[in-house]
């Protein structure tokens, strides 16, 4: 072997991804002391994702050494590399993470990264948190008072308005319009959801048929959406078929954020392999107490999170979904904050979501009407309504035996996929 020439300095170790998250325990990540030692971050913020993320188990290798490789790169530039740290972990999330959900945040709970940094300004990304929607603004909201269309409710703020219209068509067919840009929780003042409840509750009986405007939707609380459900449908909404939690000493401090602690440690000692709940059955439509008319949901690109809950409206026999894609952000829920050392946060799930609609992360729930790109899904919906409205005034002119008996199925928004695959 060559003599080490004298004074050349050794080329520092590389270390490993299991070194480098080993380098933290998970006592001092419960309530980590304060440091901006770089290593310190990355060991805690790797650690979190590869021991609580409720997805890494069921990653495909590929994805889960891409993470390793990423750390690993980023733990080894010795602090050359670029000086804000938050923004580079969140870079890492979105070139080795499948995850809507899981965000760096500033510490003043601000994303590490802006829109356009994060659409933009990322190589290699597998996920895109910043979708450009192309099938038109959720403009409902914003239609005019005429003689024809009146505001039966109007709230919310300028950047986020909640509306809910009743608009009569030429045939006299009156059309509720619900256009809906945030999903609320209850008791908030600037939305007043329990009006707006209760103006949907005291008139959609009254409508030949519902418009629901969810495009732009990033989530929130999904009480309004499980409410409009179970009117619509007659009986109160189930999402997930089944859900999955980590039982790992790193998932339990986000978890405590959540339950409290007696309650996660008996679970977590009856599950050392980690929770599965029980398999649930999907509500049916109640033919006697749900909504008798048509529905048309409203989904772009953007419409995420508890938004996206507008899935369990698939069991009435007459939704139609129209625009595009929505925007996959569910599969890993409920989410709780992780505090870094250097004051960030790391923000992901704690559940993974098995969702009967059969929808993954990033690919969103398929409209069964695709608006194409460039034209308003408004619009569209309206000129299928219209063609709605006309066949039923053909069949309600047809003798009985005419008319087609066929049960009413579930509607299919999972892209043409007959396996169920999972979101929430």
């Amino acid at each position: 072997m060559p003599k080490q020439p004298e004074n050349t300095p050794m080329e520092p170790e590389h270390a490993k991804f299991d070194e480098i998250i080993n380098t933290v325990s998970p006592d001092e990540m419960r309530n980590p002391p304060p440091s901006e030692e770089r290593g310190k971050n990355i060991a805690v913020f790797a650690r979190f994702i590869a021991n609580a993320h409720p997805g890494w188990p069921s990653f495909p290798e590929e994805i889960r050494d891409r993470f390793r490789r990423e750390i690993e790169n980023l733990y080894n530039r010795n602090g050359n590399g670029p000086e804000n740290l938050l923004k580079e972990m969140e870079k890492t999330l979105i070139r080795s993470i499948p995850d809507n959900h899981a965000f760096i945040l500033n510490p003043d709970k601000s994303r590490a990264l802006d829109e356009n940094e994060s659409s933009a300004a990322v190589d290699g990304k597998i996920i895109d948190k910043a979708p450009t929607p192309e099938t038109g603004d959720n403009s409902a909201y914003s239609l005019a008072e005429t003689p024809a269309c009146k505001t039966l409710f109007r709230s919310g703020t300028e950047d986020f308005p909640l509306a809910i219209f009743e608009k009569r068509d030429r045939s006299g067919n009156k059309i509720g319009i619900v256009s809906l840009t945030k999903c609320p929780p209850p008791g908030d003042e600037k939305y007043n959801s329990e009006a707006l409840k209760k103006v949907f509750a005291d008139n959609y009986g009254k409508w030949n048929a519902v418009v629901l405007d969810v495009r732009g939707n990033e989530g929130g609380n999904a009480d309004v959406i499980n409410f409009v459900n179970e009117k619509l449908c007659g009986s109160p909404p189930r999402y997930c078929r089944r859900q999955e939690m980590r039982t790992t000493p790193e998932a339990k401090i986000l978890q405590e954020q959540k339950y409290n602690r007696a309650f996660l440690d008996r679970l977590h000692a009856q599950n050392p392999e980690g929770y599965k709940s029980p398999e649930f059955t999907e509500p049916d439509f109640s033919a006697g107490q749900g909504y008798d008319g048509n529905i048309y949901v409203l989904t772009d690109r953007r419409t995420g999170s508890s938004a996206e809950f507008v899935s369990g409206l698939r069991r009435h026999p007459k939704v139609k979904y129209v625009g595009e894609n929505t925007h996959g952000c569910g599969e890993y829920g409920d989410t709780a904050t992780a505090l870094l050392p250097n004051g960030g946060y790391l923000n992901m799930g704690i559940y993974k979501n098995e969702l009967f609609a059969g929808i993954r992360e990033g690919e969103g729930l398929a409209p069964t009407h695709r608006t194409p790109p460039g034209r308003d899904a408004f619009d569209h919906c309206m000129q299928l309504m219209q063609y709605d409205f006309a066949r039923e005034r053909v069949s309600s002119r047809l003798p009985p035996h005419a008319k087609s008996a066929r049960p009413a199925e579930r509607t299919n928004i999972s892209g043409g996929r007959l396996k169920d695959g999972y979101l929430r």
